[in-house]
């Protein structure tokens, strides 16, 4: 598992010719790292803010960045898991057609992934939206805008490898909806984006 991992090994792993670890990886563990540093900044104000959204909040993106450390591991899996059906025999049309089933069936799971990641993140990024950000206090101002401009990096990567994979008609309605998603959850952020601004004054 990734979690047991020290970074720098990694990392390494991520820096070598595997195809595994890749970008959904990392962009679920970008995903997590935002999580923790949304929380840290709720936490923090919470002290003195003494507002219980922020308390409620916090436990809210603690579940899902231990969701996002489980999905680093599945895109990794999912992966792997096509590449295996790929090198299914393919000698007889009995074979073809099940190599042919096998990475159908670990396309859509390669895509159904990330496409989780995506929904994690806008779960993470709506926790955090309106009041409780606005209470945020400035002296962790910073923290915040660092979680929520890894949220839209890690966004965009996991976008990116659910359009990589939506290469056949059965992914199709996968990307569909990971557009819809990627539209809605830009107007959340945008928001939640200039409110950290705000109270960073920049």
């Amino acid at each position: 598992m990734i979690e047991q991992q020290s970074i720098k090994d990694f990392l390494d792993s991520l820096a070598s010719d595997s195809p595994t670890p890749g970008g959904g990886t990392a962009a679920a563990l970008s995903a997590a790292m935002s999580c923790s540093l949304m929380a840290m900044a709720l936490r923090v104000s919470q002290k003195k803010v003494q507002d219980p959204t922020m308390q409620e909040a916090a436990a809210k993106l603690d579940q899902i960045r231990s969701e996002l450390l489980d999905l680093a591991d599945k895109d990794a899996e999912a992966f792997e898991a096509y590449m295996s059906a790929r090198r299914l025999p393919k000698d007889t049309e009995s074979q073809q057609q099940e190599r042919k089933q096998a990475m159908t069936k670990a396309l859509i799971q390669a895509t159904q992934v990330p496409l989780n990641t995506m929904q994690a993140i806008e779960q993470a990024v709506k926790a955090v939206a309106g009041k409780t950000a606005e209470n945020v206090l400035p002296s962790v101002a910073s923290d915040l805008y660092s979680g929520i401009k890894l949220a839209q990096a890690a966004m965009q990567c996991a976008f990116a490898n659910v359009k990589i994979n939506s290469t056949k008609e059965e992914t199709q309605p996968l990307y569909e909806e990971a557009v819809d998603l990627l539209n809605n959850f830009e107007e959340v952020v945008t928001e939640l984006e200039q409110t950290a601004k705000s109270l960073l004054r920049i």
